[in-house]
């Protein structure tokens, strides 16, 4: 206990008191011991360690987010991919109105050509 005393990482208080005896002498007699961790700022020679580095982007499930479906048929159309395919990738997400009557059109323009 002295040891851990000294490095500053424990603190102990005694509770004492005086038993009233019929004898003359004085004695100071241990009720109980107290202690408590003192915080790491009082401990001696003690130092914070360093912020630990942010995870790399995607380890914990932030994965950047996808392309919207008129950003992915851009990028086929560049690829050179054919025109069903194109529309097949406009006609993938429901939600994006845009897409979806780009998707339409597409198919009408393909439809207008081949009749």
């Amino acid at each position: 206990m002295a040891l851990i005393a000294a490095e500053k990482t424990v603190s102990q208080t005694m509770s004492l008191y005086v038993p009233l005896s019929k004898g003359t002498r004085f004695c100071l007699k241990q009720d109980t011991n107290a202690y408590a961790v003192l915080p790491p700022s009082h401990w001696k020679g003690y130092r914070e360690p360093e912020e630990p580095p942010a995870p790399e982007r995607g380890t914990w499930g932030d994965h950047p987010p996808r392309p919207s479906a008129l950003e992915q048929a851009v990028a086929a159309s560049k690829d050179g991919d054919c025109h069903r395919a194109v529309i097949g990738i406009l006609d993938s997400d429901p939600s994006d109105g845009l897409a979806g009557a780009l998707a339409r059109l597409g198919r009408a323009i393909q439809g207008a050509k081949t009749a």
